[in-house]
Protein backbone atom coordinates (compact mmCIF):
# COMPACT_ATOMS: atom_id res chain seq x y z
CA UNK A 1 0.00 0.00 0.00
CA UNK A 2 1.66 3.62 -0.58
CA UNK A 3 2.60 5.73 1.85
CA UNK A 4 0.34 9.11 2.17
CA UNK A 5 3.49 11.04 2.16
CA UNK A 6 4.01 9.06 -1.78
CA UNK A 7 0.08 10.06 -2.31
CA UNK A 8 0.63 13.41 -1.29
CA UNK A 9 3.59 13.89 -3.21
CA UNK A 10 2.51 12.45 -6.69
CA UNK A 11 -1.44 12.84 -6.27
CA UNK A 12 -3.30 9.22 -5.74
CA UNK A 13 -4.13 8.14 -9.02
CA UNK A 14 -0.37 8.20 -10.16
CA UNK A 15 0.76 6.90 -6.94
CA UNK A 16 -2.11 3.87 -6.93
CA UNK A 17 -1.33 3.08 -10.80
CA UNK A 18 2.81 2.61 -9.73
CA UNK A 19 1.49 0.59 -7.06
CA UNK A 20 -0.71 -1.56 -8.72
CA UNK A 21 1.86 -2.14 -11.48
CA UNK A 22 4.59 -3.17 -9.50
CA UNK A 23 2.11 -5.61 -7.38
CA UNK A 24 1.05 -7.42 -10.46
CA UNK A 25 4.77 -7.70 -11.90
CA UNK A 26 5.64 -9.25 -8.18
CA UNK A 27 2.57 -11.43 -9.02
CA UNK A 28 3.34 -12.77 -11.96
CA UNK A 29 7.29 -13.57 -10.44
CA UNK A 30 5.86 -15.55 -7.76
CA UNK A 31 3.38 -17.18 -10.05
CA UNK A 32 5.89 -18.55 -12.27
CA UNK A 33 8.06 -19.74 -9.00
CA UNK A 34 4.80 -21.88 -8.05
CA UNK A 35 4.65 -23.21 -11.41
CA UNK A 36 7.81 -24.41 -11.38
CA UNK A 37 7.46 -25.54 -7.90
CA UNK A 38 4.44 -27.79 -9.05
CA UNK A 39 5.98 -28.83 -11.73
CA UNK A 40 8.85 -30.67 -10.06
CA UNK A 41 7.03 -31.92 -7.56
CA UNK A 42 3.06 -31.81 -8.06
CA UNK A 43 0.73 -30.27 -5.45
CA UNK A 44 3.25 -29.46 -2.15
CA UNK A 45 0.34 -31.49 1.35
CA UNK A 46 1.16 -30.65 4.86
CA UNK A 47 3.12 -33.98 4.71
CA UNK A 48 6.28 -32.48 2.09
CA UNK A 49 6.17 -28.84 3.49
CA UNK A 50 3.66 -28.44 7.00
CA UNK A 51 0.15 -27.09 7.32
CA UNK A 52 1.24 -22.94 6.47
CA UNK A 53 3.66 -23.85 3.39
CA UNK A 54 0.98 -25.99 1.84
CA UNK A 55 -1.69 -23.32 2.80
CA UNK A 56 0.35 -20.79 1.02
CA UNK A 57 0.88 -22.91 -1.69
CA UNK A 58 -2.74 -23.54 -1.93
CA UNK A 59 -3.37 -19.85 -2.28
CA UNK A 60 -0.98 -18.70 -4.65
CA UNK A 61 -2.43 -21.33 -7.31
CA UNK A 62 -5.46 -20.19 -6.17
CA UNK A 63 -4.65 -16.59 -7.42
CA UNK A 64 -3.46 -17.42 -10.46
CA UNK A 65 -6.44 -15.89 -12.37
CA UNK A 66 -4.41 -15.28 -15.74
CA UNK A 67 -4.08 -18.91 -15.89
CA UNK A 68 -7.41 -20.47 -15.32
CA UNK A 69 -6.47 -23.87 -16.63
CA UNK A 70 -3.41 -23.96 -14.43
CA UNK A 71 -5.64 -23.25 -11.72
Amino acid sequence: MPTQRLIKAHGFEKVWAVFESKRDRIGLINQDKIKQLYKKYSYLEYKEVGTRRSSNFYISIQHTDNDVAFQ
